[in-house]
């Protein structure tokens, strides 16, 4: 199991009494909201740099598509999702 380790941040007062409220309306610690929000958080950036460095290798590599052609097919997404709804 990994090891929990102390980190220090400062923030600003507005934050922390939203924070506060926050862990009292769930019941729990300022350290537990703190640590889900940032590991979801850095989820989410993790996954765009990845989809960033990945499109990056595609372009290096040629392999890139048309804006027009991405945005009609889009459309054509968009269009057959609402017809399903």
């Amino acid at each position: 199991m990994a090891k929990d380790r102390m980190v220090t941040a400062r923030l600003e007062s507005r934050l922390v009494k939203k924070l506060d409220r926050l862990a009292r309306a769930y019941d729990r610690s300022r350290s537990k909201l703190i640590a889900t929000a940032l590991a979801e958080f850095l989820e989410r950036e993790l996954a765009f740099v990845a989809a960033v460095e990945e499109g990056r290798r595609a372009a290096d590599a040629g392999k890139l598509r048309d804006f027009d052609e991405v945005m009609a097919e889009l459309a054509t997404t968009s269009r057959a999702l609402r017809k399903a709804a």
